[in-house]
């Protein structure tokens, strides 16, 4: 059966950065599942995705405006370190999450 649209797709997968360094992963015997056409991943992996047939094995390239789009500096928050409570030190690159008002999200240290 090919990936269409409709279509549960269950699959393993290695995400990596324009080094190769591995970022994330599915867990053995653990796929991603997800409902295809939907808008349930981003649009540039369901897109590479469609067509495929199970047993398929697909190394995709995402851009930013195909992923979650190109960095926003208006978007970009100062908080001051006194925010973070219990973390005994601060790098560049590291990465956390915030409650807000308006739900989750996410951060990286600069």
């Amino acid at each position: 059966m090919q990936i269409a649209e409709g279509t549960v797709v269950a699959m393993d997968y290695a995400l990596k950065d324009d080094e190769g360094t591995l970022l994330d992963q599915s867990q053995p015997g653990q796929p991603l599942t997800y409902l295809h056409g939907h808008k349930n991943i981003i649009p540039g992996l369901e897109s590479a995705l469609a067509g495929k047939v199970a047993g398929d094995t697909v190394e995709v390239r995402v851009a930013p405006e195909d992923g979650y789009g190109a960095p926003n500096p208006a978007l970009e928050q100062v908080v001051p370190r006194d925010r973070f409570q219990g973390v005994e030190s601060l790098e560049v690159g590291m990465q956390f999450q915030a409650s807000t008002d308006q739900g989750p999200v996410s951060g990286t240290c600069g």
